[in-house]
């Protein structure tokens, strides 16, 4: 390199401008957020005051390349000197406010954390239904005319309508949910004097599910018990509509048992004819009609082959022993039913 040619610089990097912060931490902060980087900048601004620049231009601390100095020497890398305490003392106090700027940085981001989780759980909260609109007023004087109807009857009163759920509404939606044989007499003892529309419901659902399974309740609790909550009238109506049932079931089971078989008449006895089987006896048609009593040695499923032969000929459609022997299990079924014997 000649003696007084100026070094050549290295180009400058190209970087992105500095990105602005969003406008909620850009709020919060006491002055601009790009003057959190000022104090660097002044360092450097300091730095390169204190020192000598490349170009000779600077102040004595390095001497410039092209000065009258050594020749054909490269320059030397500057020398920064030690930050004067006016300089710590700046710092210092800009170090404060970047301190302060951060923790309002901080709890601005608490507010709008606490914001966000108030409209979250605003959001995922059990929504409303909406109120229902007031009815109009209805003159008592004036009567509805049978032509219109009878008319609506009145709606029964449900529990959460109209307004945000509650405690109690949740605990009587649980209840309802749970009503079984084991607590319903609980229940409905628990809440006798209580007015309030929706431990009412309680108690009708409760006693309604106590009539409907009463039987039961009787073989899980004594009959003190049941005297002890439920009132006399209707502990009364209960027991004989259990024993009305009881015996409609018993009438029942009466009419559908067996009627007892009577004995053939003494003229029908066996008769000295061979069998369709080849015994030496037979019996007629008569006695071996099913609804007697048949003799000791006839089974219900053969009978049939204790008939004479004109006899078999006769209920069986013209077929002799071996031809009926020879036809499927199905169509002998039929023909026995045909002939009375099955």
């Amino acid at each position: 390199m000649e003696a007084g040619a100026t070094p050549t610089q290295a180009p400058e990097m190209i970087t992105d401008p500095p990105q602005m912060p969003p406008p909620v931490i850009a709020t919060a902060l006491d002055k601009d957020p790009l003057a959190l980087t000022a104090p660097a900048a002044r360092r450097n601004s300091s730095n390169s005051s204190s020192t000598g620049g490349c170009d000779g231009s600077g102040g004595s601390g390095v001497a410039g390349a092209s000065g009258s100095g050594s020749s054909g020497r490269a320059p030397s890398p500057p020398r920064f000197s030690v930050p004067e305490a006016s300089n710590n003392n700046d710092e210092e106090d800009e170090g404060e406010a970047a301190a302060k700027a951060l923790a309002a940085l901080l709890v601005a981001n608490q507010a709008t954390a606490e914001a966000a989780a108030a409209a979250l759980a605003e959001r995922l909260a059990m929504p409303s239904m909406p109120p229902r609109p007031p009815e109009p007023e209805r003159d008592p004087s004036v009567q509805p005319s049978p032509a219109s109807g009878p008319a609506a009857p009145a709606a029964s009163p449900s529990i959460c309508r109209g307004r945000p759920y509650s405690l109690q509404d949740i605990c009587c939606m649980v209840i309802m949910r749970h009503i079984s044989v084991h607590n319903c007499l609980e229940l409905f003892g628990a809440l006798q004097g209580h007015t309030a529309p929706a431990l009412e419901i309680i108690a009708a659902a409760s006693l309604k599910y106590l009539v409907n399974s009463f039987e039961t309740l009787q073989g899980l609790r004594t009959e003190e018990e049941l005297r002890a909550v439920l009132p006399a009238e209707l502990y009364d109506s209960l027991v004989s509509a259990q024993d009305e049932r009881a015996n409609a079931v018993a009438e029942m089971r009466r009419v559908g048992r067996a009627v007892e078989r009577q004995a053939p008449p003494e003229d029908l006895g066996p008769v000295q004819v061979p069998s369709v089987t080849g015994r030496p006896i037979s019996y007629p048609h008569e006695a071996l009609k099913p609804g007697l009593i048949w003799p000791e040695d006839v089974q219900a499923s053969d009978r049939e082959t204790w008939l004479s032969e004109a006899d078999f000929r006769l209920l069986f459609k013209g077929l002799s022993w071996e031809e009926f022997c020879k036809l499927p299990a199905w169509k002998k079924t039929g023909y026995k039913q045909d002939a009375g014997m099955f």
